[in-house]
């Protein structure tokens, strides 16, 4: 009806009761934000927990003092754990390989909130020590009491390891460079020592008070020379005379030599692979490998032991090439030195290839560096391993050779004795000592020596009508490279023979081929009988 009206206490109830729906519905919506909020933060938690335990760094949480709360798969693989529940029972703590580390983290992180690319050691439980790059962040209370951190590891064992093979390879050629720069101007210098003394002692009666000063002299300067081989076999500047042959023909060739050189106390075991192992190389510094490594070899066992040699024919990988910085992959012969001396530890190791590092009292410190040298002038690999008190392993990768040995053509039966001349010679030097000293030689045997520093007088020579029967150059001057000249010089006189000297052959030389296989060469310093030797044998040769 019209004039229905309510009592107080209706409107009073169906006030409350409409509130009460008002609120029903207010929290009922708000329940729904509030599931929808939860599923949200549910999802995000799903996200990150899949991260955290797929990832392939090795993530963790855990509190201050060291204890870890949680960790991923990554993680467990990194320490060595077997199980994950292992994994929660142990103390990060007691992992870090320099306890100081640890310090230094927990301060850096209070005082930065994180930590970034922080490089530090671990050892494993197994022993291993791996290398670290770590990245974490602080969670600090309201009060910035720190309380748990997560920390995310990523293992660069092996990105260091190439790292210092890089390092070592580079440090190694810059001694090398050194080094060979070095033995150039040493033999220079002995050119005028040697030959103004093999001058004096063909002049000088034996019994004379001073032949036998001018003999030692004349040893010394030998000494010399045979150091100088030494620093440039390692500095890989030398000419090689390279032929195919089986390396374990020439093992077994060497092995009475080499058993002698270690004597009776060191037991010597030969393990060849029953098959042709050819390579391209030069045998006389081959064997110079097989006598510095049996000589380091002995040295290492003073109070006797086992010296093993072995062979065989290895295929190295992708898998082992990556391990190992600029080693290609392909087919090699290894040949292995392996003794059960005294060992090295990591320190020595990677100092033992450096010229003049010894570990002996009387060493000379380039057996291993020569033969580091060798080694790499071959195209070849080698590496050491060994430990304190376990002995020591020198493996060496050769380039396999697909040729057949073959008798080496370059070999030329000596001269019973030097023969003078009366040739024209154009002598091409640009040190003065040294041209002074080789044009004396030859005038005193009867040759017709002209000499000059310049490599273009020496053609302008030929161009005016010159003619000489033999050019003697060095291969490396000023304006024209040896070979350069030689060329020019043949175009003006067809029939001139030419022979290069050098006391030190540049990379250029070595590996660009400045001078082709079967040139006629002498090494710098020689003795009077070995440059008029190879002078007669190149003018009477066809």
């Amino acid at each position: 009806p019209q004039d229905f009206e309510f009592i107080d206490q209706e409107e009073i109830y169906f006030a409350t009761l409409i509130k009460n729906i008002g609120l029903a519905l207010y929290n009922l919506n708000l329940e729904k934000k509030n599931s929808a909020y939860l599923k949200s933060i549910k999802a995000k938690d799903i996200r990150y927990k899949e991260f955290f335990n797929n990832s392939i760094s090795a993530n963790a949480i855990i509190f201050p003092d060291g204890r870890i709360v949680d960790c991923n798969r990554a993680f467990i693989n990194l320490f060595g754990y077997k199980t994950k529940k292992e994994a929660l029972k142990s103390n990060v703590n007691d992992l870090y390989l320099h306890k100081n580390t640890r310090s230094n983290f927990i301060k850096r992180i209070k005082e930065e909130k994180k930590v970034e690319n922080m490089t530090a050691k671990y050892r494993t439980i197994t022993g291993e020590i791996v290398t670290v790059r770590e990245n974490s962040v602080g969670i600090f209370d309201k009060s910035g009491r720190l309380k748990r951190m997560l920390i995310y590891l990523q293992n660069i064992s092996k990105q260091e390891e190439l790292q210092k093979q890089l390092m070592q390879a580079q440090k190694m050629e810059s001694l090398g460079r050194v080094a060979g720069g070095i033995a150039h101007d040493l033999n220079n210098m002995l050119v005028p020592i040697k030959g103004y003394t093999d001058m004096l002692l063909l002049q000088t009666p034996k019994d004379s008070p001073i032949y036998s000063k001018l003999v030692e002299i004349d040893k010394a300067s030998d000494r010399a020379t045979a150091l100088i081989k030494e620093i440039l076999a390692f500095s890989k500047k030398q000419i090689l005379n390279i032929e195919t042959f089986d390396l374990n023909g020439e093992i077994e060739r060497f092995a009475n030599i080499l058993k002698k050189l270690i004597g009776e106390k060191i037991n010597f075991n030969i393990v060849l692979q029953p098959k042709h192992l050819n390579i391209n190389a030069d045998k006389t510094q081959i064997d110079q490998i097989l006598l510095n490594l049996a000589a380091n070899a002995r040295d290492a066992m003073p109070e006797g032991g086992t010296l093993t040699i072995e062979t065989s024919e290895i295929n190295l990988d992708t898998i082992y090439t990556t391990k190992h910085i600029n080693i290609k992959p392909g087919k090699y012969v290894l040949l292995a030195f392996t003794d059960t001396g005294m060992g090295m530890d990591d320190n020595t190791i990677n100092m033992i290839f450096e010229p003049f590092f010894t570990t002996k009292s009387n060493g000379t410190g380039l057996g291993l560096s020569t033969v580091y040298g060798i080694v790499k002038q071959h195209k070849g690999y080698i590496v050491v391993y060994s430990e304190p008190g376990l002995g020591t392993t020198f493996k060496i990768y050769f380039p396999k050779s697909h040729k057949g040995t073959k008798i080496n053509a370059n070999e030329k039966i000596p001269m019973k004795d030097f023969i003078a001349g009366n040739e024209k010679i154009l002598l091409v030097e640009d040190e003065e000592d040294v041209r002074n000293v080789i044009k004396e030689i030859l005038t005193q045997y009867g040759y017709k020596v002209y000499e000059t520093a310049s490599s273009l007088k020496a053609l302008d020579m030929v161009k005016r009508g010159e003619n000489f029967d033999l050019l003697i150059t060095d291969v490396v001057l000023p304006e024209l490279n040896g070979k350069e000249l030689s060329n020019a010089i043949k175009k003006e006189n067809k029939n001139i023979k030419i022979l290069y000297m050098s006391g030190y052959t540049s990379n250029v030389i070595a590996h660009e081929k400045i001078l082709d296989e079967g040139v006629n060469f002498i090494h710098k310093p020689f003795s009077v009988t070995s440059l008029l030797i190879k002078v007669r044998e190149i003018l009477e040769s066809n």
